[in-house]
């Protein structure tokens, strides 16, 4: 039986920096309707996801914001419940330091998502990856700090801080057995939630082995999850 899906955002459930198709709404609003549980997990902060997933009308959504390390439960505001991992103060510190130490050397030349614990600068440049990429790796040395390479920027992230911990997590708050969960995502940081999951569908992935299905568009992960919760709810 099928109790919650676990979804990424950009590239997942809407391309970057739009809206959520009205087709996957209507999708994700009917399998709701079936008593299936829907969360959002992103390296967005959860302030970011709360506005994003209130165009979606299902009121007990659950946002896991920075790869997991904060989560809200619904998009009310106060939250009615929120919360985040268990981070060592050790890796609160070695981040604080690192991202002084970037920005002291590379200044406004990126653009810094507004993370409560995560480090995530957005170059301007493509040209600068390479030298901000191999800044980062010696920084980090000597840390429990991860480097989460992206198209568009890094995420740094304490070890073992990632969405796989963030789905085992929510199981726990709910109440629900993890083999009873499905991850969707497309990119590599979305690979140790599939690791955990009950069932992992990819999109487009690079690695197709990751994921148990693979599927081309998000419109194909919606339909073939509908039949699989028609079946099995």
């Amino acid at each position: 039986m099928i109790k919650l899906l676990f979804f990424d955002l950009d590239g997942t459930l809407a391309p970057v920096g739009l809206p959520v198709p009205g087709r996957c709404v209507r999708a994700l609003r009917k399998i709701s309707r079936h008593g299936v549980r829907i969360a959002v997990c992103s390296g967005k902060p959860v302030a970011y996801l709360n506005g994003f997933a209130r165009q979606l009308g299902i009121e007990d959504i659950i946002l896991c914001g920075e790869n997991g390390l904060t989560y809200q439960l619904g998009v009310g505001l106060p939250p009615s419940e929120y919360g985040a991992l268990g981070i060592d103060s050790a890796d609160i510190g070695a981040l604080a330091r690192v991202s002084a130490h970037f920005k002291a050397e590379f200044g406004d030349s990126c653009w810094y998502q507004p993370n409560e614990y995560a480090f995530t600068p957005f170059p301007h440049d493509v040209r600068d990856f390479p030298r901000m990429r191999a800044f980062l790796e010696n920084a980090l040395k000597g840390t429990r700090l991860a480097l989460y390479d992206h198209p568009d920027c890094f995420d740094i992230l304490p070890r073992g801080a990632d969405k796989g911990k963030a789905l085992l997590n929510i199981c726990a708050l709910l109440g629900i057995d993890v083999k009873e969960t499905v991850a969707v995502g497309d990119h590599i940081n979305d690979y140790p939630m599939f690791a955990v999951a009950g069932l992992s569908v990819g999109i487009s992935l690079a690695d197709k082995d990751r994921a148990r299905v693979n599927v081309r568009t998000p419109g194909q992960a919606l339909d073939y999850l509908q039949k699989e919760i028609i079946k099995n709810v």
